[in-house]
């Protein structure tokens, strides 16, 4: 699956991949794949997947309310534009195949959780985390910003765990 995603310098990321292919990259298939694609201007998370920019919290007030306790999104009222009608309803609540709210906003696609982190704190996210582990659960008591080690903490076992602990595996007897 994919794993969450993280904003990374581009200038950082382009000569740690660089470093790590070991190689003169300007003639490598890995530099026409993955350098050519880094831009300045592309926000990337760790495994070079684009994130869409998130609209500034002043935008995102404007269009959405959000109630904490409930860690709900609405559409507010915007008389001047076709989604007049959508005044009131669930914004953003697409649930997609990884367990996460999405949808759109502004002609981007956005998860739910990173949308609320910015309207609460004004900060792009970098990776967060829902406490509880139910990805759709996005109250802001739920929610918390977290580095990869700490979010990586809450995946459930792997499907090939045969000793029910995490970290602990079985080596053969020589």
């Amino acid at each position: 699956g994919h794993r969450p995603c993280r904003v990374v310098d581009p200038d950082s990321l382009r000569a740690g991949l660089h470093a790590f292919a070991g190689h003169r990259c300007d003639t490598s298939i890995f530099h026409r794949v993955i350098c050519q694609s880094v831009s300045a201007a592309t926000p990337l998370c760790v495994d070079g997947h684009k994130m869409n920019k998130l609209p500034s919290r002043e935008r995102l007030w404007e269009l959405l309310d959000y109630q904490p306790l409930t860690g709900e999104l609405t559409w507010k009222p915007r008389p001047s534009t076709p989604q007049f009608r959508m005044a009131g309803t669930q914004a953003i609540n697409h649930m997609n195949e990884q367990g996460y709210k999405v949808g759109r906003l502004d002609d981007a696609g956005v998860k739910a959780h990173r949308v609320i982190w910015k309207m609460m704190t004004g900060e792009d996210p970098q990776i967060i985390d829902h406490i509880n582990g139910d990805r759709a659960d996005n109250r802001w008591g739920n929610l918390r910003s977290v580095g990869r080690v700490e979010n990586a903490r809450n995946l459930g076992l792997s499907k090939n765990n045969t000793s029910g602990h995490n970290g602990v595996y079985w080596f053969p007897r020589s």
